[in-house]
């Protein structure tokens, strides 16, 4: 028996749909979490090149421990891993290496998740030290979307809230080049850490900062503020001296990017 001409095109039509379909479906099962995956391996590749750099006292090879099976679950897998591994920087009963290395993850991707983006504020915001050290550098994935929230943190009371809200945007590089006057009116005024860390980060920002080489030059030649540093309560008397010395040399460094 012969088929018509319209139940032949029918056919084939229907074998195209259901072979697209099929091809589809192996996307998403196979393709979409390996795409993922590799945005982790990427990160880890990245954690093992950077040893030798001590953060907040740790050693950042001690995330070597922690392997692809800690990111495993659904909630890691494509848009919604943003979510996930920013609530993993905001917990603080998960161990510090772990948080470090979900920022990593962040911080070397570019999800594009904006409801991410206040889970890690409040990491900021919050009093967990740890948390606001790591979102510092999580925010780096999200670029420009994430420069309006953390410009605002630069307001906070907290002085080291303030810092590291400085440091997220010398993170974001050139994206953050709106926060330039917010950053050079830091360096103007206020906690000697803060203006520093805000010179910093000006000088990360790149040559959209260049305005701000005035007030870096003049920060740099006050004579005050290493004895505000010594005499400086919110920090441990055995660390005002070595931050100084550290956050100083940033400020030095930013200015040599911005005047070269």
């Amino acid at each position: 028996m012969t088929h018509s001409r319209p139940a032949r095109i029918w056919f084939v039509g229907t074998l195209s749909t259901a072979a697209a379909l099929v091809v589809a479906w192996t996307v998403w099962i196979f393709a979409v979490p390996a795409w993922h995956e590799h945005r982790i391996v990427r990160a880890l590749k990245a954690v093992n090149a950077h040893a030798d750099i001590r953060v907040n006292g740790h050693n950042i090879s001690a995330m070597g421990r922690y392997d692809l099976d800690d990111f495993k679950g659904e909630e890691f897998q494509g848009r919604s891993a943003a979510i996930a591994l920013a609530k993993v920087v905001l917990d603080e009963r998960r161990d510090p290496p772990l948080r470090w290395l979900a920022s990593m993850v962040l911080y070397t991707s570019d999800y594009d998740e904006p409801a991410a983006i206040p889970i890690l504020m409040d990491a900021l915001y919050g009093n967990d030290e740890t948390g606001r050290y790591c979102s510092s550098s999580a925010f780096r994935g999200f670029g420009k979307s994430a420069v309006p929230a953390v410009i605002r943190a630069l307001k906070h009371e907290n002085p080291h809230v303030r810092r590291c809200a400085a440091d997220a945007l010398g993170n974001i590089g050139h994206d953050a080049a709106d926060a330039v006057p917010a950053l050079t009116e830091m360096v103007q005024r206020g906690h000697w850490l803060t203006r520093l860390a805000a010179a910093a980060a000006l000088g990360k920002i790149g040559p959209e900062a260049r305005s701000a080489v005035p007030a870096i030059t003049d920060l740099l030649a006050e004579t005050t503020i290493h004895d505000e540093a010594l005499d400086d309560h919110w920090t441990p008397v055995g660390l005002r001296e070595e931050m100084f010395a550290a956050f100083e040399k940033h400020a030095q460094v930013a200015l040599k990017r911005l005047t070269e």
